[in-house]
């Protein structure tokens, strides 16, 4: 996955986007392997899937933020700022 990760981060910078929709993905790709996928209609299975996707956006926010924390040749400020844009990729 931290090579999935790189890649999508290249990809961005390489875009010149102010966006990180490339490392948004990655993010989301972890956050699934780890977090079930119910399926089905009733009521209560929706409302399983809605809880399983507030739990996967968490998961993926996290992982986002610990693949920056731990890259040595990001620092704080920088961290900090990408960490904005990429709550702002989860919002939309």
């Amino acid at each position: 996955m931290q090579d999935a990760w790189t890649a999508a981060a290249h990809t961005d910078v390489t875009e010149g986007k102010e966006r990180r929709a490339h490392t948004w993905s990655a993010s989301l790709t972890a956050a699934y392997s780890i977090i079930e996928t119910t399926s089905g209609g009733t009521e209560s299975t929706q409302e399983m899937q809605r809880m399983a996707s507030d739990a996967r956006r968490r998961a993926a926010l996290c992982y986002a933020q610990q693949m920056l924390l731990n890259n040595p040749q990001i620092d704080p400020s920088s961290t900090r700022e990408l960490m904005h844009t990429i709550l702002s990729e989860a919002s939309s």
